[in-house]
């Protein structure tokens, strides 16, 4: 496939933020094992997401260009937040299950 070379960044973007989501993802799954599903895709989305919300939150914080996300901190900080996105699943599914349980 020929692509140009701003689609093969693109490309490679995705590709790598992927890659970095399922490091992430699988990182926070072991250091907070639970009865949450646990598919291929749940710990895509969850690494992507603790990636975006960690990431944009320590640039927010750290203020630097010369900020690497795909680095020593950056993996560390995405792991956290990713904990953090697993924790708050647990939580809501626990309201959840417990207000069904008073419906009944």
């Amino acid at each position: 496939m020929d692509l140009s070379s701003a689609a093969q960044n693109w490309v490679n973007v995705a590709l790598l933020w992927i890659g970095f989501g399922v490091v992430v993802g699988l990182i926070a799954r072991s250091l907070l094992p639970g009865e949450e599903p646990k598919g291929t895709f749940g710990t895509i989305v969850l690494g992507v997401g603790g990636s975006s919300v960690g990431l944009f939150l320590f640039s927010l914080l750290w203020r630097s260009e010369r900020f690497n996300p795909i680095g020593p901190m950056g993996l560390f900080v995405s792991v956290l937040a990713a904990m953090g996105i697993l924790l708050a699943f647990r939580f809501l599914l626990a309201l959840w299950k417990r207000r069904e349980k008073a419906k009944r």
